[in-house]
């Protein structure tokens, strides 16, 4: 995305939301940040969930050893990027498609990807960002959602049908597709071959459960978060107080 994009901009010029980056200093170089986080995990405990381009992925997969890694750790990665079982191209695959061809045939982790045809459909209501984030003053959600375009609009929510499934995968959602391979070919356009030993899924909008999906997404979305527990010594502190 774009620095200057208005989207960003909304929300980082008001300096409403505390943060530590000040430099480059501050931070990481993501591929080796990915893999100590993969790292620290107990096997098969993590999930790993892209709704931007692969590039970031895609360099993980260049550091030595850590497709081992992937294996023994990611239960399974979630894509909301490409359209299924054979759509127009998407801009998340356009964004860097060498990344995505080589993401989609080097993961070694089956994948589940999400697809135009399921977030297009799915979109979150502009009413829930007038009423239901209302009790912050300010809140980035907001911010970036007003400053996209004029409100009122209801957008669409490619993302958060993968970070959905990625989360809840046992709630019934959404339906899957038969197992098989997705393929990212030049023009960006993404092709679903099922086999049955493949080890990539698309997920599948069910009409029936259109409002409980966008029901889910408005809580969750809008939940006021609770206070960070106190670490154990600042509680005995406080009791000892008083």
């Amino acid at each position: 995305m774009p620095e200057d994009s208005p989207m960003l901009s909304a929300a980082l010029s008001k300096n409403t939301y505390p943060h530590d980056i000040r430099t480059v200093n501050d931070t990481a170089d993501v591929a080796p940040l990915i893999r100590n986080a993969l790292t620290a995990q107990h096997d098969q405990n993590a999930i790993v969930v892209l709704t931007g381009p692969a590039t970031n992925l895609a360099k993980v997969l260049d550091l030595r050893g850590n497709r081992e890694l992937i294996a023994s750790k990611v239960r399974f990665l979630a894509i909301a990027a490409g359209a299924y079982p054979d759509g127009a191209p998407e801009t998340q695959i356009t964004s860097d498609t060498p990344a995505a061809r080589k993401l989609f045939a080097e993961w070694p982790t089956p994948i589940v990807a999400s697809g135009y045809e399921v977030g297009e459909p799915l979109r979150f209501p502009a009413v829930a960002i007038e009423k239901d984030f209302a009790w912050a003053p300010h809140h980035p959600i907001v911010d970036v959602y007003r400053a996209h375009k004029p409100m009122p609009y209801d957008a669409p929510t490619w993302a958060m049908s993968a970070m959905l499934y990625a989360v809840r995968p046992q709630e019934g959602y959404f339906k899957l597709s038969d197992p098989g391979t997705i393929s990212v070919l030049d023009d960006g356009r993404t092709r679903f071959t099922a086999s049955a030993d493949g080890k990539h899924r698309y997920l599948i909008l069910d009409p029936a459960q259109k409002d409980r999906i966008l029901q889910t997404y408005t809580e969750v979305a809008s939940a006021k978060p609770e206070p960070p527990e106190l670490p154990a010594f600042l509680r005995k502190l406080q009791m000892g107080r008083r």
